[in-house]
């Protein structure tokens, strides 16, 4: 998987600026693609947002169409750990329900960003590189 540095420097700077809550959104490629290029920010609407997140619904529902309109593809989701490592915490294991898309977490924490599945609640990491 690619991922552009961009797309990388925009989330770390929209996490930075939703501290101390979990900052979310959804990661795009062109159609066919498998090059994350695109980054599309998501407002947290969760009751708890420094420990979990919860995609406002007319924002997600907005970009979802937008996708569709552009013609790309819908590739995973991005959150931002605040206060804790990179790895999907229990409430990330059991809120998650699309194990074809990738799951991405950047821990504020330690400025790390990694990358996994989650299928049938078994987490596995995936290696990516990054595109300047």
């Amino acid at each position: 998987m690619i991922i552009f540095q961009s797309v990388i420097d925009q989330f770390i700077q929209y996490a930075k600026e939703q501290y101390p809550n979990e900052a979310c959104g959804i990661l795009v490629s062109s159609l066919d693609d498998q090059q994350i290029n695109e980054f599309i920010p998501i407002p947290n609407q969760s009751s708890n947002p420094i420990h979990e997140f919860e995609f406002e619904p007319s924002t997600i529902i907005k970009a979802f169409h937008r996708i569709e309109v552009e013609k790309k593809e819908w590739i995973g989701v991005i959150h931002s750990h605040p206060i804790s490592k990179a790895y999907p915490s229990s409430i990330d294991v059991h809120n998650w329900f699309y194990p074809e898309l990738s799951y991405w977490i950047y821990s504020l924490l330690d400025d790390q960003l990694k990358a996994y599945t989650i299928i049938k609640g078994e987490v596995r990491e995936i290696p990516y590189s990054t595109f300047n």
